[in-house]
């Protein structure tokens, strides 16, 4: 079976080509398939993945906790460096508590079916089946371009014979939500959205969110990957951005970007942390995160608090490349973020595309269907607050010099 299904795969040309990173040399410069390049592919957004206060901090924590932490969160993984990145995320978020995952895809397939679908709230129905404010039913609405590991966490609320219905609405359309939510009849509503796509780079009108989720009693889910750490006067995210942190029930995000390093999160309430403590499958039988790993993000967050210049950057140098690849007459999609897609019109002239500014010594892959619409095939450009601008102009020569030569511009 596995054969067969290698071989359709392979003869719809859907497997990528896998470039080998060997190694970084200094900023945002690597060895990438034996040729240094300049990376313009990672979700290392202020570049932190390598200060020295991050890279120390793991060090130490590793001679005192081992490499690994020998057990999940409610066995023998649970060690100071956790829980004071809890507190830390909490304290940076504004809430009452935070709860780690090890990955943020973690996050989502663990809290998600913990809310609507989990076994312990079948569990707690079981011995009180009188209580009818739980047996209230749920229905989802989701916005058709949120990240898999969301549509996974939806996909796993069904789990053990739950239905629970899903609506799907077009992208950032708030009349469409509105229409939507008006015709559910459910107790409970839940409007799940990223804060920003992680491949148009469009952020999400959370302003408009919360004024339409109001209107019908809903509550708000939106995980911020590539939000959190960048947006807002402090860095908070989407959220922050917008001036609606308080309305937004479910904040969920990624250390992984931003904060270079590993894990997910939500802050929320403590009642909420201390449930998913014990909901959330993803938290209980997975393995915790390094305790080098959390204390380097420990430092993250005072440095993204300490060095503002870096979002400040980021957000600079993103607003030009976008003004000047829109002038050139290429399709960015609508991005208003550091991720700014450049549009080739088909698979063959994006791959091309790559192909051409890896030979210029810069590295962005090409993204095509099924990963994005057969319309929309693109090279995904991803900036960091550690481009110099050099390289910044290097990049745009580069797409202009290929723009033209495809055709594209």
């Amino acid at each position: 079976m596995a054969e067969n299904i290698v071989r359709i795969i392979r003869s719809f040309n859907y497997y990528p080509r896998i470039d080998k990173i060997e190694g970084f040399t200094e900023g945002a410069k690597a060895i990438i398939n034996g040729k240094e390049c300049i990376t313009f592919s990672s979700n290392d957004y202020l570049g932190l993945s390598r200060h020295p206060r991050m890279i120390e901090a793991a060090i130490e924590a590793t001679r005192l906790f081992g490499v690994g932490s020998g057990g999940s969160r409610l066995t023998a993984g649970t060690q100071a460096p956790h829980c004071l990145l809890e507190a830390k995320i909490a304290e940076f978020k504004g809430t009452e508590d935070a709860m780690v995952f090890s990955a943020g895809y973690l996050a989502n397939i663990g809290i998600m079916p913990a809310l609507i679908g989990g076994t312990l709230k079948k569990l707690v129905l079981s011995f009180d089946p009188q209580n009818k404010e739980l047996l209230e039913p749920t229905e989802i609405f989701v916005d058709q371009l949120a990240h898999a590991s969301i549509i996974d966490g939806i996909s796993l609320t069904a789990k053990g014979g739950n239905k629970v219905p899903v609506q799907i609405f077009k992208n950032r359309d708030m009349a469409h939500l509105e229409a939507l939510l008006e015709d559910s009849t459910a107790g409970n509503k839940l409007v799940v959205s990223d804060g920003v796509f992680s491949l148009h780079g469009r952020m999400a009108p959370l302003d408009q969110m919360v004024q339409v989720a109001k209107k019908f009693n809903a509550e708000i889910y939106v995980d911020d990957a590539h939000s959190t750490g960048i947006f807002g006067e402090n860095g908070r995210g989407t959220a922050e951005f917008y001036g609606v942190e308080n309305e937004i029930a479910f904040q969920v995000g990624t250390l992984s970007k931003a904060f270079g390093g590993q894990g997910g999160f939500i802050a929320s309430s403590k009642d909420l942390c201390d449930y998913l403590r014990v909901a959330a499958r993803t938290h209980m039988f997975q393995t915790s995160m390094p305790a080098g790993i959390a204390m380097a993000l420990i430092v993250a967050i005072d440095l993204i608090k300490e060095e503002p210049w870096r979002r400040q950057r980021l957000i600079a140098i993103s607003e030009k490349v976008r003004k000047n690849l829109t002038s050139l007459g290429f399709n960015i999609f609508g991005s208003t973020t550091q991720i700014v897609p450049v549009g080739f019109e088909n698979e063959v002239k994006a791959k091309k595309a790559a192909e051409m500014l890896m030979d210029d010594g810069i590295f962005a892959p090409p993204y095509y269907y099924p990963a994005v619409g057969q319309d929309e095939a693109m090279v995904r450009v991803n900036l960091t607050a550690i481009h110099t601008d050099e390289e910044i102009e290097k990049l745009l020569n580069s797409l202009e010099n290929i723009g033209q030569k495809l055709g594209i511009i």
